[in-house]
């Protein structure tokens, strides 16, 4: 069965014993209410439960941890803290989406978080303060489109690995403390359709790499320290001669940059594109 309560001002602290009597609820919709509290561990364990929706409220402590069966946790906007729950090795979980931004989550992302959630497809987790480094473990999420880290306080370079999730198509890694070089591997996401990097530290020239993404629509490179000219041959991706040009901002006006600056050379970008 189901609990659908979306929007209509419920308030107070969940009872965590009588929820977790209920061994067949499926799912939990509570998102825009007043909740506040912990999310009782007793919901969380329901073999069950699926689709758990707590978008929107004012629960605070833990993520607590999950079964296996669970598919869907909605949690954004709440105040959550504390690091993400640990995935057990020994478990396959069937998680798909995994949103619990602009709450006040700590540490690290779990590297068993690739290893043991393949079916993930959505990972939402910006707006927090998170740290340390992208796991290296994030290409075995194989059927994951949509990662969003932005916001947070992850550095490090860009792993090797990540140049291996062909799969993902929407990625915002801006306002972090990212480092180094985008390397010309950048060419192997194929399905990238967005990738926000702006907002870091790479640095290093700008690679070529990107004019071989054909399904980019928006690029952010802005407010890094890349150097070099931007490749001749990706003006026809940001200036095509026909159909939608690239979303693209670059640090490449001179007239903003001093001396000690990096700056990108762009001879065909337009000065929306040039910050």
């Amino acid at each position: 069965g189901e609990n659908p309560v979306p929007g209509r001002n419920v308030s107070g602290k969940l009872p965590g014993k009588e929820l977790g009597k209920l061994k067949y609820l499926e799912e939990i919709t509570m998102n825009h209410n007043k909740l506040a509290g912990s999310i009782p561990t007793e919901l969380m364990a329901l073999d069950d439960l699926y689709w758990v929706d707590f978008t929107g409220n004012d629960m605070t402590g833990t993520v607590p941890q999950f079964g296996e069966g669970l598919q869907y946790l909605y949690m954004g906007d709440n105040d959550l803290s504390g690091e993400l729950p640990a995935f057990e090795e020994s478990k396959e979980y069937q998680m798909t989406h995994l949103w619990i931004y602009n709450n006040n989550l700590s540490g690290s992302i779990p590297a068993t978080m690739g290893t043991n959630m393949k079916h993930m497809t959505m990972l939402l987790l910006y707006g927090n303060e998170l740290s340390s480094v992208l796991p290296s473990t994030m290409d075995m999420l194989t059927s994951l489109t949509w990662l969003d880290l932005a916001s947070n306080q992850l550095s490090g370079n860009l792993p090797n690995e990540f140049y291996s999730s062909t799969s993902l198509e929407n990625v915002y890694l801006n306002y972090n403390w990212f480092w180094g070089n985008v390397r010309p591997r950048i060419k192997n996401l194929v399905n990238l359709k967005e990738l926000w990097l702006d907002n870091n530290y790479f640095s290093g020239e700008i690679t070529s790499g990107y004019r071989f993404l054909e399904e980019l629509t928006s690029l952010q490179l802005h407010n890094n320290s890349f150097t070099g000219e931007l490749p001749e041959v990706f003006c026809d991706l940001v200036n095509p001669p026909s159909g939608a040009p690239l979303d693209v901002t670059l640090n490449c006006n001179r007239q903003l940059h001093t001396e000690w600056q990096d700056y990108v050379e762009c001879n065909c970008c337009t000065e929306s594109q040039c910050i």
